[in-house]
């Protein structure tokens, strides 16, 4: 979601998933737009599982006051040092631990505001289609759940 719906901010209202495609601890994750950054889970500490199938929400803002209460953050990818903003034109950003980057997300068309992207089983990405449901303040996507519907028209 790189272009929330006003009244939400950029600043407080972006976020991003990830979903495992494997059982995998996420301690060390990074994510950046041209290098990988920003830490979103520190490398040292406890465990932090994310079981194959499942999602990880990631907010910019730890007051992120658009997503529902019910959908859990990992973490944030807002704050300094090193702070990371998802640009609402075409854009890219990378997934990444060490500085080996595992993943890229691309996006090559403006972002429509309130509706957040998302991929498909085959890989397509789209702006999400009509008939998801809102999940706050003229917010459109599914965060922390199954795409719904599962596939890009």
């Amino acid at each position: 979601m790189p272009d929330p719906a006003t009244p939400i901010t950029d600043a407080n209202g972006e976020w991003f998933e990830l979903r495992a495609t494997a059982d995998v601890d996420l301690n060390g994750l990074q994510v950046g737009t041209t290098a990988l950054s920003r830490i979103l889970v520190p490398a040292s500490g406890t465990c932090v599982p994310l079981a194959s199938g499942g999602l990880a929400v990631f907010a910019r803002s730890a007051t992120n006051n658009g997503l529902p209460a019910e959908v859990p953050l990992v973490g944030t990818f807002g704050s300094s040092p090193n702070s990371v903003s998802l640009t609402n034109g075409a854009s890219s950003f990378q997934i990444g631990i060490d500085g080996a980057n595992l993943d890229t997300a691309t996006w090559e068309v403006t972002a429509t505001p309130g509706r957040s992207f998302m991929i498909d089983s085959d890989g397509t990405q789209c702006v999400v289609p009509t008939g998801v449901p809102e999940y706050s303040m003229g917010n459109t996507g599914t965060p922390g759940a199954a795409n719904s519907p599962p596939e890009c028209p």
